[in-house]
């Protein structure tokens, strides 16, 4: 019945099985699941399910290529899968674009790295993370780069907030 239902996913999503069996078991276990819990009686939900799977493709994909990225650079596979799916997408593009350039995917990785915690910023100090995303590189670096040496887990951090809204502040007067 496994196969049975995963070449009905397939098809749906217009793919090999293959594909899907490539896939890490959590995502295939999940599509399976969608598959077996839906009610397509409907057009929506169908189209529900569709989503669901079309979802759960896209992080199946994006799995492959960042294996395939760590196992060809020796960038670890938890680092960059920690990253953002926009980051992840950027690393894929620009590696696939120069050719599987090692040196171009280390570059992309750690320009990731450097704003990756931007949504913890964001959190801490009640700011929209998009917000925060349209700011110019540098500040983005520096609000990170603060957050990064000053937080405390476990203190209030009243003095990080107040030095990150300073910063945020200059940004908006430059």
């Amino acid at each position: 019945m496994e196969n049975a239902t995963l070449e009905k996913a397939a098809a749906i999503l217009e793919t090999s099985v293959e594909t899907l069996k490539s896939f890490p078991n959590d995502i295939t276990e999940e599509m399976l699941g969608a598959m077996e819990m839906a009610d397509t009686t409907s057009d929506s939900e169908c189209k529900q399910l569709y989503d669901i799977l079309k979802s759960l493709w896209v992080k199946g994909i994006n799995y492959n290529d960042m294996k395939r990225i760590s196992d060809n650079t020796g960038i670890d596979l938890a680092m960059l899968l920690s990253l953002d799916e926009q980051a992840q997408l950027m690393i894929d593009f620009e590696y696939t674009a120069s050719g599987n350039d090692a040196k171009v995917a280390y570059k992309c990785f750690h320009d990731a790295l450097q704003v990756s915690e931007l949504p913890d910023v964001a959190k801490l100090i009640g700011a929209e993370a998009d917000k925060l995303k349209a700011l110019p590189r540098e500040v983005q670096e520096q609000l990170c780069g603060a957050y990064a040496m000053e937080y405390d887990e476990n203190g209030d951090n009243a003095e990080l907030i107040k030095e990150l809204g300073d910063m945020l502040k200059a940004a908006e007067v430059s």
